[in-house]
């Protein structure tokens, strides 16, 4: 009966975040003429198939333990979740004509599958361990292989170009550029929060693993990578 149960657990949860996030910016750009157009349509689809794709690659009973046990988020959940629910709303910009990026929706929409493809690899490498809060558990072991053998944190990495895809569909430099701002923000704080966890509970060896691995951009310069951790917390970016 378990077995049978999964399937709808995630039918469940993705028709949910679909409804919240997906439908209200859809009918939005349905109801007006000039919001019915590729531009704006294709980056919302884009964004529902990333939703939907993400929700099956998560690990829904570590995702309700890290919910109702004891987590370590510090407020920066709603950072996060706040710059992405922006997203979903920026295609519907009508950007003037001197603001817009050339090259149409086809930009904005590879950097959207690009960034939800790297978050669902970074998920289905974490497995359990990835939540969508700031959880350690005893004796977990130091991940590095995978996206995490090059850069610490590829699930945010990943965001960015969710968040900034959308306006760039559109055309809208200035609002990509101010969706990349808010999440590089958001993903500061919580780095910062969930590198302290981390550092906590494994010790050692997350700190010898965060001196040669970047956070953000791969292959940073040798003299970076050598850094210790509390050497680094500055340079989030």
């Amino acid at each position: 009966m378990a077995d049978q149960g999964v399937p709808a657990v995630k039918t469940s949860r993705i028709l949910g975040l679909l409804t919240r996030r997906a439908v209200p910016p859809l009918a939005a750009a349905l109801m007006r003429p000039g919001t019915r157009r590729p531009d704006v349509l294709l980056p919302l689809l884009a964004l529902s198939a990333w939703t939907a794709a993400e929700a099956l690659a998560e690990d829904d009973a570590a995702n309700l333990a890290a919910a109702r046990g004891q987590h370590q988020d510090r407020g920066t959940r709603y950072a996060m979740v706040g710059a992405h629910l922006l997203a979903w709303w920026l295609p519907l910009l009508n950007a003037p004509r001197r603001h817009r990026w050339p090259s149409g929706p086809a930009t904005g929409v590879a950097l959207i599958l690009a960034g939800g493809g790297l978050r669902v690899l970074a998920i289905r490498t974490l497995g359990s361990r990835f939540t969508g809060h700031v959880r350690t558990v005893p004796q977990q072991p130091v991940c590095d292989h995978g996206p995490y053998a090059l850069v610490r944190h590829p699930s945010y990495l990943g965001l960015l170009g969710l968040n900034a895809g959308p306006a760039l569909s559109r055309g809208a430099w200035p609002a990509a550029l101010g969706a990349a701002a808010a999440t590089m923000a958001a993903n500061a704080c919580r780095v910062r929060v969930e590198e302290q966890a981390l550092l906590t509970q494994l010790g050692q060896p997350y700190a010898d693993y965060a001196a040669r691995t970047p956070r953000f951009v791969p292959r940073l310069r040798a003299r970076d990578e050598q850094r210790p951790l509390t050497e680094q917390s500055q340079n989030l970016v």
